[in-house]
């Protein structure tokens, strides 16, 4: 167990964003970091001349024949200095939100696997070769999603406005993607977004009112270093 100090009030029957949340940017080490390897990463492939985009991009036949490293590394690797900005772009909007419920542990943990399961989804579902951060990050979307959902009775109202942004833009992105031409990996997207969701769920917050007015976190799941 593990009590959300000074993040959450409940008051009145909903839980509030306490004042601590205005300094979540200084407190989001994890986000930070994860924008720093993109922009890193991305200069490295520039000064290998592409030699790091093709050693590490989601490409089946090699993952086949045992490269299966290739199943994490795109989500470090971009397409283009467009690509890039779209994904920093996106994880510095919603990294923050949920490094911030999350903690530092559990959003990296949901990044990764979420990365993963997108990667998992476009190898399965896809032949064309793939890089990009979006899989991880609709992971953090659909593990957000996930608690929104779970603590709905907390949130009130601004859980369910919360949702439909959510789900508004998670749809305009499907829609995108389905325009011909367009070189997104939709199933890379999906995957990432059911992983994110299946994490948040076991090993995401699980707020419970205490009898004195306050919230304590019970995972269904306790990772080693938050038990």
């Amino acid at each position: 167990e593990k009590l959300m100090q000074g993040l959450l009030a409940v008051r009145g029957g909903e839980c509030w964003l306490s004042a601590q949340a205005q300094s979540q940017r200084a407190r989001c080490p994890a986000t930070n970091a994860l924008l720093c390897i993109n922009v890193v990463v991305y200069v490295l492939q520039l000064l290998t001349q592409g030699w790091l985009l093709n050693a590490g991009a989601k490409v089946n036949s090699m993952i086949v024949r045992g490269q299966y490293y290739r199943l994490l590394t795109p989500m470090f690797l971009h397409g283009g200095l467009v690509h890039l900005l779209c994904n920093c772009l996106s994880l510095n909007a919603v990294g923050p939100m949920v490094e911030m419920l999350f903690g530092t542990e559990r959003m990296v943990f949901t990044y990764v696997l979420a990365g993963l399961g997108g990667n998992l989804f476009s190898f399965r579902f896809s032949q064309a070769m793939s890089v990009g951060a979006s899989g991880a990050i609709f992971g953090l979307v659909g593990a957000l999603g996930v608690y929104l959902l779970r603590h709905r009775e907390l949130y009130g109202e601004r859980s369910d406005r919360m949702l439909t942004a959510i789900m508004q833009t998670c749809l305009l992105n499907v829609c995108i993607g389905l325009i011909p031409g367009m070189r997104i990996d939709n199933w890379g997207h999906l995957g990432g977004a059911v992983a994110g969701a299946a994490v948040g769920y076991l090993f995401g917050p699980n707020l419970i009112k205490t009898g004195w007015g306050g919230v304590v976190d019970k995972p269904l799941i306790a990772l080693p270093s938050l038990r």
